[in-house]
């Protein structure tokens, strides 16, 4: 968002002079077409960065949600910017809830390595941006010596 915001600016300040004086005295040339794309460029990236950091915002102020399940999935693929880790969790309990969906959560390589398929665990995530802030495993029931 501010990558976009601050090349749309800058480009509406380096062109808008040159852009300026050549509609004051009109001389068709290939610059003054380059600068009117620029500036039109600009008015895209503009509005662009804006709505980006806007929802960005707004996904930080988000609510966060909590999800206790089990992990019922893992996928690790090569991506373009590298290996990326995804692990589908069911909410609740596996013999209750047969018929409902996983979701899938990026995690990092270390919790990755960490769980394996059945683990319960505990999630505290963004519900829009799937990006999970916590992860905690549930410890195993105790048995109570009788």
């Amino acid at each position: 968002g501010y990558s976009s915001l601050l090349l749309g600016c800058s480009a509406v300040l380096a062109v808008a002079p040159r852009l300026a004086e050549s509609l004051l005295r009109p001389v068709t040339t290939f610059a003054t077409t380059m600068m009117v794309v620029t500036i039109a460029l600009s008015t895209l990236l503009v509005p662009l960065g804006l709505l980006i950091m806007l929802r960005g915002l707004l996904d930080l102020t988000a609510r966060r949600s909590s999800m206790v399940g089990q992990v019922v999935g893992m996928r690790r693929d090569n991506a373009v910017f590298g290996r990326t880790y995804r692990i589908a969790v069911q909410s609740g309990d596996r013999a209750m809830a047969r018929g409902l969906w996983a979701e899938s959560f990026r995690v990092d390589r270390a919790t990755f390595q960490r769980l394996k398929p059945g683990d319960r665990l505990s999630l505290e995530y963004s519900p829009r941006l799937r990006y999970v802030y916590a992860i905690r495993l549930a410890e195993p029931l105790k048995r109570v010596a009788g």
